[in-house]
């Protein structure tokens, strides 16, 4: 979801067609992985949608390339997103250059770079909901971070998922219930971070593993009762660090270790015996850390010597102290 550049990316943008979104392989921004503040100004992965029908603009391409790994402000080249270089002199906010509120190849909303998108709605917020409709879907992605709540209705059913989950991030919770059912992850783990109590019930059932990850947590620890059972160790994992105890022996027998682990550290002393002979030398680690010192003893002589080593730091017992005890001492 949040990768980076992984190779050589294909620059070239798509053909516009009648009727259909017009696509560019994604510069950076992420309304899911990113934070205002911290748009990125390199290009992430193309999505499937981004495969078919593109114009070859090798340019475009060279001069990405040459600037993906400049630091902000440094004098790359700006284009636009059909890969054509960016000018001043056809632009229509002529005026925001002159009163400083614009800076071509730093803040531009022509700039194909996401950060330079970002800078100019930042400095000009007023100006965002002239882009909603934009062609470019990156473009109307960052328009909707500081466009009026009120205009972003439309976008709900915008046919690019990073629009959408914008639009999810910032519409009331009442008016993004429905995109529970969006068929884009994306949309679906921006409303998992967004959402709370009951209304991330069906989320926590969703088919998709990091929709449901995402859901469990921001999920109360009520509502994780109902991932005891979860196909995935991680989200059995974060059961088991906010469960309520109650329900923490559920997961005694859990297939994954790590799982197992974070029950040792939470269960009731009184009750890790549950796990005292877990077949996985960090389970009983875990629970030699906690157990009463007088349930030591089976630890001092355990098959593993961080194990042994941990029990006999707790009992306070250096090696001859186990000779003298009359326990066999298995280190070699």
């Amino acid at each position: 979801m949040c990768g980076g550049l992984s190779g050589a990316q294909d620059l070239r943008p798509r053909l516009i067609h009648p009727g259909r979104t017009t696509r560019l392989p994604h510069s950076g921004f992420d309304p899911v992985c990113r934070q205002p503040g911290t748009v990125p100004d390199t290009i992430s992965p193309e999505s499937p949608s981004a495969q078919d029908g593109r114009l070859s603009t090798g340019k475009a391409a060279a001069m990405m390339s040459e600037g993906k790994d400049m630091a902000p402000g440094e004098d790359v080249p700006a284009i636009d997103w059909l890969g054509n270089p960016v000018s001043c002199g056809d632009c229509p906010h002529e005026e925001n250059r002159i009163s400083g509120r614009c800076d071509l190849g730093r803040a531009c909303v022509r700039d194909l770079r996401a950060r330079r998108i970002d800078r100019f709605f930042s400095i000009n917020p007023d100006l965002a909901e002239n882009y909603l409709a934009h062609p470019f879907f990156e473009l109307r992605t960052i328009a909707a971070r500081y466009a009026s709540p009120f205009r972003l209705i439309p976008l709900l059913s915008d046919p690019e998922p990073d629009v959408r989950a914008m639009a999810a991030l910032r519409l009331p919770v009442a008016r993004v219930l429905a995109l529970r059912r969006d068929p884009d992850r994306r949309v679906r783990i921006a409303l998992a971070r967004r959402l709370s109590g009951d209304d991330l019930l069906p989320l926590l059932a969703d088919p998709d593993y990091q929709v449901r990850l995402s859901a469990a947590r921001a999920a109360t620890p009520a509502l994780l009762v109902s991932c005891l059972d979860d196909p995935e160790p991680d989200i059995r994992r974060e059961a088991a660090r906010r469960i309520d105890h109650v329900h923490l022996p559920a997961l005694v027998g859990d297939p994954e270790p790590l799982v197992r682990i974070e029950v040792a550290r939470r269960l009731e002393v009184g009750r890790l015996h549950l796990l005292s002979r877990d077949p996985d030398f960090r389970v009983r680690y875990a629970v030699a850390e906690r157990v009463a010192v007088d349930d030591l003893a089976l630890f001092l002589t355990d098959e593993d010597e961080a194990v042994r080593e941990i029990a006999r730091e707790r009992a306070g017992i250096d090696k001859v102290g186990i000779y003298n005890l009359g326990i066999d001492n298995k280190e070699t």
